[in-house]
């Protein structure tokens, strides 16, 4: 066993970079992972999802009952193309809600003008 007392600075260094390399959950190591061909993919595990949409497995996990997904035994699989209608159909009700408080401001502002 190795005397943690000889250890230099350097070496603990050049140990951390290697394990957030192999660590998807370290910062900064998504851009190590392969990327995901979705075209190809009819479905993805969660923390395939989480790389494609930008967020954690965790976040995946919190908004799975929200997403489209089926399980298979113990997989939880998400179907590519039910997630992009989902991801569209979501922006489409952000932004429908955005113009509608656009307008509501809007109309007071004319209303207290007059």
């Amino acid at each position: 066993m190795r005397d943690v007392t000889s250890i230099s600075g350097d070496e603990i260094v050049a140990e951390r970079a290697s394990r957030s390399r192999s660590c998807p959950h370290c910062s900064g190591s998504e851009a190590l992972l392969p990327p995901i061909d979705l075209a190809n993919r009819l479905a993805l595990r969660p923390t395939e999802a989480a790389r494609v949409l930008g967020v954690s497995e965790r976040t995946i996990r919190t908004m799975l009952p929200d997403l489209p997904h089926f399980r298979y035994g113990n997989v939880v699989l998400i179907p590519v193309e039910e997630l992009r209608r989902w991801a569209v159909e979501r922006s489409r009700i952000t932004g429908d809600r955005i113009e509608s408080a656009v307008r509501e401001i809007l109309s007071k502002a004319s209303a207290d003008d007059e």
